[in-house]
């Protein structure tokens, strides 16, 4: 759900954050083949499959990936011995932590209006509005041109993955859209517009992105470390 640019920048601190013993940390095809499969999840045909959501109760009514359910549903992806398969993972994780312990606590939830009361923004939308292309999803466009203006992901790096991700030998994650995922991505980057005052803070990201990521990096120690 936070889309591509994100997703990258958090799989690139998972990298930093990783034991220096493990493949992640200095083997650079393990290290694309981990983005390529943080890359899958949202190339599939049913996202409600490949995320194993659930809707959190209304007022917020959320769709969150479950975590549990997925890795009992596929537990080969919590193997850090396959890195596209952990890459999987990744991309479920931080969708999952970051709308339940970003995003949700940041609004306030009622029945017909969402608020968001923090500096620079005092704005309520209404549901539709919000789960529309003014609110959750501008903010993700909005961190996608701060993203590309503060050179937080290697673009260069991206761009070195084929267009054509490989199969994770998943049919939930194999059974794929016939857009590629550099599709979305280039059209990130045609025209990136400045943001004066985005509605998330991207400093705040960051500090956010690279707790996650150091909680998820333990998964390369021993599988059984990682808290769903």
């Amino acid at each position: 759900m936070p889309g591509i640019l994100l997703h990258a920048y958090f799989a690139d601190e998972v990298i930093k954050a990783a034991p220096k013993s493990h493949l992640v940390a200095n083997d650079s095809s393990y290290q694309q083949r981990f983005m390529m499969g943080n890359l899958i999840p949202d190339l599939g045909n049913d996202k409600n499959r490949t995320h194993c959501r659930y809707r959190l109760p209304y007022p917020v009514g959320i769709l969150l990936p479950d975590l549990y359910e997925a890795t009992h549903r596929w537990p080969l992806i919590t193997s850090p011995q396959d890195a596209i398969r952990a890459g999987v993972l990744a991309h479920l994780y931080l969708d999952y932590w970051f709308l339940k312990d970003f995003v949700i606590p940041r609004f306030s939830w009622e029945w017909n209006t969402i608020s968001l009361n923090s500096e620079p923004h005092y704005h309520n939308w209404t549901r539709k509005e919000f789960f529309g292309k003014t609110g959750l999803y501008r903010c993700y466009g909005e961190l996608n041109c701060i993203i590309i203006q503060k050179q937080l992901v290697d673009i260069l790096a991206l761009n070195r993955i084929p267009a054509e991700l490989p199969l994770t030998g998943i049919s939930d994650f194999d059974d794929r859209k016939e857009r590629s995922w550099r599709e979305e991505l280039n059209s990130y980057l045609i025209n990136p517009y400045f943001v004066e005052k985005p509605i998330f803070d991207i400093d705040d990201i960051c500090t956010f992105f690279q707790e996650k990521a150091r909680d998820f990096a333990k998964i390369f120690e021993a599988p059984s470390t990682l808290s769903l």
